[in-house]
């Protein structure tokens, strides 16, 4: 597809800004590279020019505006030493969490995904998240207290939000929020290198699930209950990455979440046990869309009835696994 020579200007700019950003030293170097990031991003919302994208970069632009305002006074208050350590990791933390779009900030991040195309919804949540987990990973210090409760607030208003929502696009918003708890906890025990391996691992699984709901054109909950129109191949497809996102074993995901527990136990086991009950909420929400389009395929029969009784009996295996490993 022939792309107009802004956007593709605006892509080189998109790129080359997050990877200044990621190899700088110098706070201020960072907070341009940010600003040029998000000017960058913009146009490239605004490639098909309508109404709803417009408002979806107006927000997006709003609240990223806010946070480079926010940390760009932190910056100026620690050089004046008007701020002492503790209270400017607390404010710095905050601009991360309003960029990344996570509690207690995460309200503008489900309205702009929604309002936007797939493509710029995978870059919102991917690209667009490497500066700020970044800046999480490098910067902030651990303060345990507030990351468990973000941890915990972004699982369950995650899950719970995600339940409730009958737009595709926020559901993978409130699944993104969800998984960016399950990645900021790795931040209580230190484990760095496990946080990159944590996203980069989560980009390749969500990726493919973006691509694949852009193709099916899948932009509402309900959509769901007609993928017995397609094939056999692009059901099995939809399933598995759905469930790998849910973290269901033997998928991907669920060797994510298993990577996490295993870190957290060294802390707090109730804290461990409580984030897997938490979890059960956004569970629902992935297995309900699973069971949708399964059991509607197999009632409309839009497929083999052989080959639909075995994906079936398939599905079941490992949508039981999970509770075959509690008994």
């Amino acid at each position: 597809m022939f792309l107009p020579p802004i956007i593709m200007l605006m892509t080189m700019i998109l790129m080359v800004s997050t990877l200044m950003a990621i190899s700088s030293s110098n706070w201020f170097f960072i907070w341009v590279s940010m600003e040029l990031n998000m000017l960058s991003f913009i146009p490239i919302m605004l490639n098909n020019n309508s109404m709803l994208e417009m408002e979806g970069a107006i927000k997006y632009f709003m609240t990223q505006s806010v946070a480079s305002s926010c940390m760009l006074m932190s910056s100026l208050m620690m050089w004046m030493s008007v701020l002492n350590c503790e209270k400017f990791n607390l404010l710095l933390m905050f601009v991360i969490f309003m960029k990344l779009g996570t509690f207690p900030c995460h309200f503008w991040f489900p309205s702009v995904m929604s309002s936007c195309k797939w493509d710029m919804c995978m870059l919102l949540t991917t690209w667009q998240k490497l500066i700020p987990i970044f800046l999480f990973i490098s910067i902030i210090n651990a303060n345990n207290t507030v990351i468990m409760m973000a941890c915990i607030l972004n699982m369950f208003i995650g899950g719970l939000f995600g339940m409730n929502s009958n737009n595709m696009k926020s559901v993978m918003a409130y699944s993104s929020i969800t998984h960016m708890g399950w990645l900021m906890m790795m931040k209580m025990v230190s484990m760095n290198l496990l946080m990159f391996l944590y996203f980069i691992i989560y980009t390749m699984m969500v990726i493919p699930m973006f691509i694949t709901l852009k193709k099916l054109n899948m932009n509402l909950y309900k959509n769901f209950m007609l993928l017995n129109k397609n094939s056999l191949i692009n059901i099995v497809l939809v399933l598995m990455m759905i469930m790998s996102m849910a973290g269901l074993p033997p998928f991907t995901g669920f060797f994510l979440k298993l990577m996490v527990m295993y870190n957290m136990v060294s802390i707090s086991t109730t804290l461990m046990i409580l984030l897997v009950l938490i979890s059960i909420m956004s569970l629902y929400f992935y297995l309900n869309m699973s069971y949708n389009s399964l059991l509607n395929t197999y009632l409309n029969k839009g497929v083999n009835n052989y080959k639909m009784k075995k994906m079936v009996s398939l599905v079941s295996i490992f949508m039981l696994t999970p509770m075959i490993l509690l008994m």
